[in-house]
């Protein structure tokens, strides 16, 4: 068999490379950082015996007794969060569990602080989109939320924000009992 030269290897090493299937390409970006991707911080929830017999709960309100106001034991860990707009391969629903679709919005930067207009014109956009590319009969979003980050932020002030503020713990944002009032809509 004959030795290939320098070029004729660097060849054949690209011509393998665009073999590599979308899933190990989408694998490859993301375990090769290109300067975008941010480390930081998150909260899980301890996997805390407690847990068996009590549910973990917050109470966001004054009680006026001697209740802790919350019963959650945290774990931080160091996270990667990756900026998916330079990938080559994008993720998809069924590989990933996520997906990241194209939307031209018509809302305009600066109006992405007006509730009325993300609920009346970006949220039915998004629908739009994701009816489309799963080819759904219909789609329903549960809820929306404006997070902007205040300059303190995360040291509280103890004023009121004007929007929610960016989450630094791993959450779902939603209950089982919840979930039946959109069943069956």
């Amino acid at each position: 068999m004959a030795q290939l030269s320098g070029d004729q290897t660097k060849f054949q090493k690209k011509t393998e490379d665009k073999a590599v299937s979308a899933n190990q390409q989408l694998k490859h970006d993301l375990d090769n950082p290109d300067g975008l991707d941010v480390e930081t911080n998150m909260f899980f929830l301890d996997r805390d015996e407690l847990y068996n017999t009590v549910k973990p709960y917050v109470i966001r309100y004054d009680v006026q007794t001697r209740v802790p106001r919350d019963n959650i034991k945290r774990l931080i860990r160091p996270v990667k969060v990756k900026d998916l707009r330079g990938l080559r391969s994008k993720p998809s629903f069924n590989e990933c569990g996520f997906q990241v679709l194209p939307l031209m919005t018509s809302v305009a930067y600066d109006d992405f602080e007006n509730e009325e207009k993300i609920r009346t014109i970006h949220v039915p956009e998004i629908l739009g989109a994701v009816k489309e590319n799963f080819a759904a009969d219909d789609v329903h979003a549960l809820e929306h939320v404006i997070r902007r980050r205040h300059p303190s932020w995360p040291v509280a002030t103890g004023e009121s924000y004007d929007h929610e503020q960016p989450t630094s713990r791993a959450h779902l944002g939603w209950f089982e009992e919840e979930m039946d009032d959109v069943k069956g809509c």
